[in-house]
């Protein structure tokens, strides 16, 4: 089976914040609290997606409290001052069959297509 990036289905999820955010400082895999540096103003949105530059997994914001974030899961792998993605989160996705489910109805189609988080 391949694998894809699949994007967050979600619009504008942090509209109150802007500029770039960067996990400031190494931290371990396992971790769940980073502090923040950049030149960003506002916070990330409570139960929103983020990643890190060089991660294919996506992490849930559980508070942005001044330069504070916490984050679920726990890192998979470490990070070091990276770049944090809340534009447009991503995750590393494989289809969990290799049949997607069609329907056609007059001029509408639907495709649903589920697909499992790879964790590498």
């Amino acid at each position: 089976k391949g694998n894809a990036r699949v994007h967050a289905p979600f619009m504008e999820q942090h509209p109150n914040i802007s500029g770039a955010v960067i996990a400031s400082g190494a931290y371990i895999a396992g971790s769940t609290s980073l502090s923040l540096s950049g030149g960003y103003v506002g916070t990330l949105s409570k139960g929103s997606l983020i990643n890190f530059s060089g991660h294919d997994k996506a992490y849930m914001v559980m508070s942005h409290v001044d330069a504070l974030l916490t984050i679920s899961p726990p890192l998979r792998k470490a990070v070091t001052n990276e770049v944090i993605n809340y534009e447009s989160p991503y995750i590393l996705a494989y289809l969990d069959s290799d049949t997607p489910n069609w329907a056609t109805a007059r001029k509408v189609s639907q495709i649903q297509a589920n697909f499992v988080e790879e964790l590498v």
